[in-house]
């Protein structure tokens, strides 16, 4: 399928990472959580966050601007999709892999310099055990978006062991056997 390139996709393409930039950023700063199901004064989730009142502001209705939030007069609450995926305490929760590419954005920004030498090049570090936790638990959240579903579609009935490789957390081993309490997951 041929991609037709005009002025508007590549701008669109260009600049998409100031919507990834947001996005990221809002969940590193915990704001959909902060809210919860409050509605909230820009003033007010400034103070929660300890960020500065007139950035917050600024910051929050790019937010709204992009959906994820709503404003109305002074005050910003959830989304229903950042309230179902951005709040840390959902079940659906997809923070983890949007920081994990939060971590991947240093080293992809510098791909010109890696193209031209060919080696690898100094990337910003937010430890390793914060980038292994966002890794592991990011494979967790998109794991969970599909892991039941999957289970219920695959007959394992009258098997007793399942083989896991690669299998990231372990979700789909866990979704199978939930589907299937006489399987064992190694």
């Amino acid at each position: 399928m041929a991609i037709f390139w005009h002025p508007g996709q590549l701008l669109s393409t260009s600049s998409a990472y100031w919507r990834g930039c947001a996005l990221q950023s809002s969940v590193r700063l915990k704001v959909y959580s902060a809210i919860g199901e409050k509605h909230i004064s820009g003033k007010e989730l400034s103070e929660l966050l300890g960020s500065d009142i007139a950035a917050t502001i600024l910051f929050l209705d790019a937010l709204s601007a992009m959906g994820l939030l709503v404003k109305d007069g002074e005050k910003y609450q959830n989304s229903p999709e950042a309230k179902q995926f951005l709040v840390e305490s959902s079940p659906n929760y997809m923070g983890h892999i949007i920081l994990h590419h939060h971590h991947l954005l240093d080293g992809w920004a510098q791909l010109d310099q890696m193209v031209q030498t060919g080696k690898p090049v100094n990337r910003r570090s937010y430890g390793e055990d914060v980038e292994r936790e966002s890794f592991i638990m990011g494979m967790f959240n998109l794991a969970m978006q599909v892991a039941p579903q999957v289970a219920d579609q695959v007959d394992l009935s009258g098997k007793k062991r399942l083989l896991d490789l690669g299998g990231g957390p372990g979700t789909y081993s866990i979704h199978f056997c939930k589907a299937n309490p006489e399987l064992e997951a190694v």
